[in-house]
């Protein structure tokens, strides 16, 4: 058959008859543009027409479309993707489709199970999927439910499920067995599920008859169980009560202590180039494992540099709780340095909120409180006030100019826990240093018919001793010394004493030196003396006293 190729408004047509007087035609390919942003865009097309009559063709007979993009399309004018086909495809008997060069078979291009049954006639891998039955190494399986989109089952029987996603090369533990990479067909051979147990909707599904265990097959307490549990070891503890019960396989034991295992890991994932993941690890072990003290620490880490662990809080059974250290020797042990934060910043002692060291945000004070009375305020230049007593156990040193005692007849004293103790007493305008009954004694006494060994008159600048004034140097006046009773000029003679010569005759003068009574007033036991005897004065003298 011959054909005529024609040039018609920027199309080639195709003939066959080669009567140039005939105008249309049935076959062509030209050139369709459109502006995109004032640009102009094209795309090559093919089309068609099986039309039994004379009309020619049109651009609604495209077949096949190259887009200036590239994409292709086949059925549709406007492919979005590198293919787009509008319409059916049919493979022969004999031929394969692939995706990523893995043959698609027994299901629907869309990844669907055919209507007439779970796959199409045929054998693989040792499995015949035909109709409604699923042939397992000559083993007939009646199909049923399907318990979701992944999964299928069909048999509760045989635990068979039929698995229509990711392909999985090799076998993935003892429970679940590959019987063929191409159908993703495995084999599930514990417990019995069925389509009532598992509920769908949408891309959720749910588990609602009861608890489900993994890596175990007893004691499954909680509605999610790790690992398990050995009852007899935890001593029959009820793990209902959680939802999730997670156990790390490596057991504790009497040698080895202080091992913390993860028992579960929260991660954020990083950005490559930029950032590690971020992470936090929960770890249990024992610190100690004598029956029946068997008691346990948890550590809480965190990824800190990379993804490596760095430990922020242990807490022992025992109740301490340990920041940054692992062995806390108290209810709080913080390694580092501790800040409370906040308005409201304070430390309470106990359970009545009387006794507290908290913080004033107005004032910038902190106070010390007890019995709910404010007893030691620091202010923020660093004075110190106390509303009590203030019991220093130590030395007491105070770097500044200035001790201030202030009260109703403040008191300073001074106790030897040895030997007698003193005290430096304030009131009524008159400074006293006081004896004290005796070592470590806050109890004034009597000394020589005195309460005070010295007196100072704020008023009248009066030193007044209660006792003998030793002076081991010389004494200097700016005014008179006047010695008690000897000086003439202290006295009002009223008469002379006659015929005195045989009395004094008869009171002896003798040399002598003191003794250790005069000793502890501070006299000098080596120094020899004459004198006389006061008390043979009074003898003959009875108006002396």
């Amino acid at each position: 058959m011959n054909s005529v190729v024609n040039l018609k408004d920027g199309f080639i047509t195709f003939n066959s008859n080669i009567d140039h007087s005939l105008s249309f035609s049935k076959c062509a390919i030209g050139y369709s543009n459109y502006n995109i942003n004032s640009h102009e865009r094209g795309s090559l097309v093919f089309l068609t027409n099986n039309n039994a009559n004379i009309e020619n063709i049109s651009m609604n007979d495209i077949r096949m479309c190259i887009a200036s993009d590239g994409n292709v399309g086949i059925g549709t004018n406007n492919p979005v993707n590198k293919l787009d086909v509008n319409g059916n495809i049919n493979i022969t008997a004999g031929s394969k489709y692939k995706i990523n060069n893995y043959n698609l078979a027994f299901s629907n291009i869309d990844g669907t199970l055919p209507t007439a049954g779970i796959g199409t006639s045929g054998t693989l891998g040792g499995v015949k999927v035909d109709g409604s039955t699923i042939t397992i190494n000559n083993n007939i399986i009646s199909a049923t439910a399907q318990v979701n989109s992944d999964w299928n089952e069909i048999s509760t029987a045989s635990k068979a499920f039929i698995l229509n996603k990711p392909t999985i090369t090799a076998q993935v533990n003892s429970d679940w067995n590959e019987i063929s990479t191409a159908s993703k067909a495995f084999i599930f051979n514990k417990p019995t599920i069925t389509s009532s147990q598992w509920i769908t909707s949408g891309t959720i599904i749910h588990y609602n008859a009861g608890n489900v265990g993994i890596g175990t097959n007893a004691d499954i307490q909680s509605k999610l169980t790790i690992n398990g549990i050995n009852t007899e070891l935890a001593k029959s503890v009820n793990h209902s009560e959680a939802p999730l019960t997670i156990t790390n396989p490596t057991p504790t034991s009497t040698s080895v202590l202080n091992d913390p295992k993860a028992v579960l890991n929260l991660c954020r994932t990083g950005t490559s180039g930029q950032a590690f993941s971020a992470r936090t690890c929960f770890k249990l072990c024992r610190y100690e494992n004598s029956f029946p003290n068997s008691r346990t620490r948890l550590d809480i880490t965190l990824a800190h540099n990379e993804y490596d662990e760095l430990n922020i809080m242990s807490l022992q059974s025992g109740g301490n709780v340990g920041i940054g250290i692992t062995n806390p020797q108290r209810p709080l042990h913080v390694q580092t340095a501790m800040r409370i934060g906040g308005s409201g910043a304070c430390i309470d002692f106990g359970d009545d909120m009387k006794n507290q060291i908290y913080r004033t945000t107005t004032l910038n004070e902190l106070v010390f409180t007890t019995n709910a009375i404010d007893r030691l305020i620091i202010d923020g230049g660093g004075t110190v006030k106390t509303s009590g007593g203030l019991n220093v156990g130590s030395d007491l040193f105070i770097e500044s100019s200035r001790l201030v005692l202030r009260g109703a007849s403040p008191t300073i004293y001074l106790k030897d826990t040895n030997e007698r103790s003193g005290m430096i007493h304030m009131n009524a305008n008159v400074m006293y240093f006081l004896n004290a009954s005796g070592a470590d004694s806050e109890t004034w006494l009597q000394q020589n018919g005195q309460d005070w060994c010295l007196q100072l008159n704020m008023n009248t600048n009066l030193a007044t001793f209660g006792g003998i004034l030793q002076v081991n140097g010389d004494i200097r006046s700016n005014g008179n010394i006047t010695a008690y009773y000897s000086d003439e000029r202290l006295k009002t003679i009223t008469e002379y004493v006659s015929d005195v010569l045989p009395t004094l005759s008869k009171i002896r003068v003798f040399r002598y030196n003191c003794n250790d009574l005069a000793a502890s007033y501070g006299y000098d036991k080596n120094k020899k003396e004459i004198g006389l005897s006061a008390q043979e004065i009074q003898k003959y003298y009875r108006i002396c006293k």
